[in-house]
């Protein structure tokens, strides 16, 4: 018997996403309790096709604020990545969720590998131009301002 299967909860556990990376599109936002002693209101974020929520701590928050702004209405149906890794809790090292951003290079939810640059593709000092050339790509729009859909996450096989 797997010893998380005798403590069920509401909320997403970093054994939950067993051992994988799993994009998911946000769903909502609330605020709630977590913790049916204190009472006290925690953030909480749901997705897309599952079921229960991770309780936001300060770090991914911020990490989720950094991308899509302090305003929470703007992250429903924004795409974010869950991943289990350890963290320092107190004197001891815990396992944890992270979040990070979705990149469209991701399949199931696994990072692609980055190819290795061809060796002729860096010039030699020499050949550098001077100044750097310009710029061709449309600068980012303001924050606030209506930004194209994201691309949408493939569909992840670990259910929460």
């Amino acid at each position: 018997m797997d010893i998380n299967s005798a403590f069920p909860s509401k909320f997403i556990k970093a054994a939950d996403l067993q051992g994988q990376d799993v994009t998911v599109s946000i769903a909502r936002f609330a605020m709630e309790s977590v913790d049916d002693d204190a009472g006290e209101l925690k953030p909480v974020l749901y997705f897309q096709g599952h079921q229960r929520g991770l309780v936001l701590n300060k770090t991914n928050a911020l990490s989720i604020s950094d991308l899509y702004g302090t305003e929470t209405d703007t992250w429903l149906n924004q795409p974010v990545t869950l991943f289990p890794t350890q963290c320092q809790y107190g004197p001891k090292m815990v396992d944890c969720i992270r979040v990070r951003p979705f990149s469209p290079a991701q399949q199931n939810g696994q990072p692609q590998p980055l190819a290795a640059p061809a060796a002729s593709s860096v010039p030699a000092m020499s050949d550098r131009p001077s100044s750097p050339p310009p710029m061709t790509a449309a600068p980012p729009q303001p924050f606030g301002q209506p930004q194209p859909a994201p691309p949408q996450p493939a569909s992840n096989a670990v259910q929460f």
